[in-house]
């Protein structure tokens, strides 16, 4: 897998309710953010797989669509990618699974609080950053030996 360049601000915000993009969007862009949006979840998948974003913010529940498969569909292609997923609903079940699945956290609409909306990115942003130095020193030290042999 080849190391991605520095995307460590890219996030893709994905909701069809534009007042939480255009709140969202606002955040996070005044907090140093390069943020894309899209209300379209097929558009949503493609850019999640075509393109390095560190983070992508997910409306779970859509009428057409889990967002469990759209968190799937986007993490076999670019599997350091952090998903947080929105949601008003508060089903435990759904959340547990969707931690097993490899979300990276979980917002509540409506948002009461933006300081938790921001320290959940931030928490992601690490964790990614964690991720790409864990692949960098893997793809250091394979290429460490294999200059040896």
């Amino acid at each position: 897998m080849k190391v991605p360049d520095d995307t460590v601000s890219n996030v893709m915000i994905f909701d069809r309710d534009p007042e939480v993009i255009d709140l969202l969007y606002r955040l996070l862009s005044k907090n140093g953010f390069q943020v894309t949006t899209e209300t379209d979840w097929h558009r949503a998948i493609e850019l999640g797989r075509t393109n390095r974003f560190a983070v992508v913010l997910a409306e779970c529940n859509l009428q057409d669509l889990d967002g469990l498969f759209l968190l799937k569909s986007i993490a076999e292609k670019n599997p350091t990618i952090q998903v947080i997923l929105m949601t008003g609903a508060t089903l435990p079940e759904r959340v547990m699974s969707a931690y097993t699945l490899g979300v990276s956290g979980y917002l509540f609409k409506p948002f009461t609080n933006l300081n938790e909306v921001l320290h959940t990115v931030h928490m992601a942003v690490y964790r990614y950053q964690r991720w790409i130095s864990a692949l960098r020193r893997a793809q250091s030290q394979n290429e460490s030996v294999s200059g040896a042999v």
